[in-house]
């Protein structure tokens, strides 16, 4: 019969063990054994629990002191397994009672590292279905504000330009024509971010890699944004290095499109680009010469739909640009950082791995 309780002990998942008072081995089952890395011969009626726990034993000395009074124990704990993986355990120590005195413990270890794995990854879900909802809680609401002026500008400037073009005054049609054509190009970028941002968030970003002319890309883009340039502002452009690289066109685009959008809007004066290619990273600037942003804000920048407080009464923008282009830059695994003091300007920096050679 004690045979048979010994083979069915070694097969099952569960560890067991028993303790005597001298906390003293006297019998481990083969999950047990297997657990700590060592061999039957080393362990039964020869290894202490010290001996065996090494600096785990202080962690439960309080619970091994509770069983050695009689008090059954229950508790989670994380073990380094000698091939190095961290294992995730419940611990039962249950007291030998015999005759009112404890005789020793014994011990059930089980392992849930798979329960833990997946209450993470429930909790990561839990979190991540949560800020999507704030996300699209927080798009609706912002939706409600940017879209109600830039409509009615659009509705306003139609009316005037029916009226203008009765009254054949060209010169004032143009400028409303203008005037929506900047606000649909508004209308166009908070629309293209927040599916961008939802494209992210759920993982569902293709990247494709191609080779291309760094320099020629920067100024087509910036040839493209040349339109929502104000009155006497110019974008400056300037690069060193490699100019054929390997990287993702189309991310790029909408991260220099977003940061140059942000610093025309900003700024009255000239915007600067600098773009560098060394040791197959690509670093781009883009810097105004604009507003500014307080220290405080600067810390929340890259937060969806944050706006900085100077920025709030005198721009249109849904808050979405910078945090787009920082998950966009590190789902490239990349960095971006943001440099600024108020009245002096902003200058923002974002880092690319690249190749020089062709990705197949």
């Amino acid at each position: 019969m004690n045979n048979l309780i010994l083979s069915v002990a070694d097969n099952i998942d569960a560890m067991l063990a028993y303790w005597d008072s001298e906390l003293v081995c006297r019998f481990a089952n083969k999950a047990y054994i297997e657990w700590f890395g060592k061999r039957k011969e080393e362990m039964i009626n020869k290894i202490t629990l010290q001996e065996l726990l090494g600096p785990l034993f202080e962690k439960n000395q309080s619970y091994i002191s509770a069983a050695l009074k009689g008090q059954k124990q229950i508790f989670e704990r994380e073990i380094k397994t000698p091939n190095g993986t961290i294992r995730s355990s419940l611990a039962t120590y249950i007291p030998h009672l015999e005759e009112g005195k404890v005789k020793g413990f014994f011990v059930h270890v089980a392992d849930i590292s798979t329960i833990k794995n997946l209450q993470r990854e429930l909790l990561e879900s839990l979190e991540k279905e949560k800020m999507l909802n704030e996300l699209k809680s927080n798009f609706v609401s912002i939706a409600s504000h940017e879209f109600r002026t830039p409509l009615t500008i659009i509705l306003s400037s139609t009316s005037l330009i029916k009226k203008y073009r009765k009254m054949e005054e060209w010169d004032k049609t143009e400028k409303h024509l203008e005037r929506i054509q900047a606000t649909v190009y508004n209308l166009e970028t908070i629309l293209n971010n927040y599916l961008s941002l939802e494209k992210i968030n759920q993982n569902k970003v293709e990247v494709h890699y191609e080779s291309f002319n760094l320099p020629q890309y920067i100024n087509q883009i910036k040839s493209e944004m040349s339109e929502l340039l104000k009155t006497n502002q110019n974008i400056i452009y300037h690069h060193t290095g490699d100019e054929i690289i390997n990287s993702e066109k189309r991310i790029l685009q909408t991260i220099l499109s977003n940061l140059i959008s942000n610093a025309i809007k900003y700024s009255a004066k000239d915007i600067n680009i600098q773009s560098e290619t060394k040791n197959e990273i690509i670093s781009i600037s883009v810097q105004d010469h604009g507003i500014g942003i307080s220290q405080e804000d600067q810390k929340n920048l890259f937060t969806s739909f944050f706006r900085a407080k100077n920025s709030q009464m005198n721009t249109a923008g849904s808050g979405l640009g910078l945090s787009i282009s920082k998950r966009f830059v590190e789902y490239l695994a990349g960095n971006i950082n943001i440099e600024s003091e108020l009245g002096i300007g902003t200058k923002v920096t974002f880092t690319l791995p690249f190749t020089t050679t062709s990705v197949s």
